[in-house]
């Protein structure tokens, strides 16, 4: 991991991302931070609910409030598999939540006042933009979490090149955001779910999370629009739905799903 560490300190030192919003640089895990860091994800919804009207917001979700959200997993015993980090991002903001120390952020509605991971994650005002969560929600769906509504990108990109495999985050952000941006994950495994049991969490690791939603918004306005254009973005909508909800039929069929994509464009 010393190789890993070093390129990632090297991503880290201006502190910034090309377009300005701050990298996270530690965890968010104590409870003093994560009810910091809930305020903030609360004041931005906040902000975005004033741009626009709710009404308008949900009835296409071309306006809807947009969090990207992702997890970290392991295995435990007898084969369970357990949440340990969650990031999220919403506008300039982006966190690593360690969710296996604060676990109150996804059992509970609110803390200390405060909407916490749970309340949004369902808050049908804000689309849930995701990366082949398949795996991430049969976990959630165990603590009676739905997330709803969501657009998966992996579903998103099988439509459009009607292709039979889904493809990895830094393949899709490459092609339909642009430029390698995310150089690091290519050099980590991610069948290797030995880190997420590290602490506190060593620096490539730290980076690998969240750049697995620094560019989702980007990526779904990308995909959106193509999906637009051909009129395919209900069927996306829908399809990401039927994942969402642990349909192990659509999640394991992308074959069927390409070939859907190329019957409604004829």
């Amino acid at each position: 991991w010393a190789r890993l560490n070093e390129e990632a300190q090297a991503v880290m030192a201006s502190g910034r991302l090309a377009d300005g919003r701050k990298m996270p640089m530690t965890v968010v895990e104590q409870p003093d931070d994560c009810e910091a860091a809930l305020a903030r994800l609360q004041d931005a919804v906040d902000q975005r609910r004033r741009g626009s009207s709710g009404a308008e917001a949900m009835s296409d979700q071309r306006h809807a409030i947009v969090l990207a959200v992702d997890f970290e997993f392991v295995t435990a015993q007898r084969g369970r598999q357990q949440l340990r980090y969650a990031q999220v991002a919403l506008g300039d903001l982006l966190f690593v939540f360690n969710v296996a120390w604060a676990p109150y952020l996804l059992a509970h509605e609110t803390f200390r006042g405060k909407p916490t991971l749970r309340h949004w994650l369902m808050a049908p005002e804000l689309l849930k933009v995701v990366q082949a969560c398949a795996a991430d929600a049969n976990i959630l769906k165990d603590l009676g979490i739905t997330m709803a509504p969501t657009f998966d990108t992996a579903m998103g990109d099988v439509i459009l090149r009607c292709g039979a495999q889904m493809r990895g985050l830094g393949a899709l952000v490459e092609d339909y955001v642009g430029d390698d941006r995310m150089s690091l994950k290519s050099d980590v495994k991610e069948d290797d779910h030995r880190v997420w049991w590290e602490h506190p969490l060593p620096p490539f690791a730290l980076v690998y999370a969240w750049q697995d939603v620094a560019w989702s918004e980007e990526l779904y306005r990308s995909q959106r629009q193509q999906l637009e254009e051909q009129g395919l973005w209900s069927m996306a909508l829908e399809l990401s739905r039927h994942v969402a909800e642990r349909d192990e039929h659509i999640a394991k069929s992308t074959p069927r799903v390409a070939r859907l994509g190329v019957a409604v464009r004829g």
